[in-house]
């Protein structure tokens, strides 16, 4: 009989600790995902944030007001940032311009032609107040593009014109460029907007070329 009343106790006792163990169990999964969950949520709010600081800090860059500079002598400030800049040419609006067809066969669109069957320049141009490019020669896609626009308005459309630019080097036949340079260079291509202007920024220092656009542009 003591025995019988000894293995049931013993039973008893292995049951309340399953049961006990079972629970705590489930109170560490639940724990974990809690913490999980709440990792998840902090690195999405990170992620978001710098998105949204990102963004912001471009949008302001763009809105400030600026010095009233041409863009050759803009182009001038950038050039004295970047490394290599002296195998390209320089093309503007009033000295050198691009023809239109290459201008478009540069920037992408649709040659138009007028009544007397000459090129004219897409519709783009005509917000366009003044441009300077320090194109690149040979084997190399340095090359540093400024419009003064002439309506903030139209920045975002100009921005877009150097965004295809950015993406026609990219798709152009690796054999015009160096390899090596192209590795390089095309991760770091952007574009910057400050003010009116709009610039395309091809080079190994980016950030320096930026800065430089910053500094020639503030308003003394």
């Amino acid at each position: 009989m003591f025995k019988k009343i000894l293995s049931a106790l013993l039973v008893s006792a292995t049951v309340v600790s399953m049961v006990s163990c079972a629970g705590e169990s489930k109170d560490t999964s639940a724990d974990s995902k809690t913490a999980d969950t709440a990792l998840g949520t902090t690195a999405e709010t990170t992620a978001e944030t710098n998105e949204n600081d990102s963004t912001a800090d471009t949008e302001a860059s763009e809105n400030v007001p600026t010095a009233d500079l041409t863009a050759v002598a803009l182009l001038d400030a950038l050039k004295a940032a970047g490394e290599n800049m002296t195998l390209a040419n320089v093309y503007d609006s009033t000295n050198s311009p691009l023809s239109a067809i290459n201008f478009v066969s540069s920037f992408g669109g649709e040659v138009d032609f007028d009544e007397n069957f000459e090129p004219i320049y897409p519709e783009v141009m005509n917000k366009i107040a003044e441009y300077a490019f320090l194109m690149p020669v040979g084997k190399s896609p340095i090359e540093i593009d400024v419009f003064k626009v002439k309506d903030a308005a139209d920045v975002e459309e100009v921005k877009d014109l150097c965004e295809d630019r950015i993406q026609k080097i990219k798709e152009s036949d690796i054999k015009v460029y160096s390899p090596d340079v192209c590795d390089l260079i095309f991760p770091l291509m952007t574009v910057y907007a400050k003010g009116n202007y709009v610039m395309m920024i091809s080079v190994e220092n980016p950030d320096a070329v930026k800065a430089a656009a910053d500094t020639a542009l503030a308003v003394q």
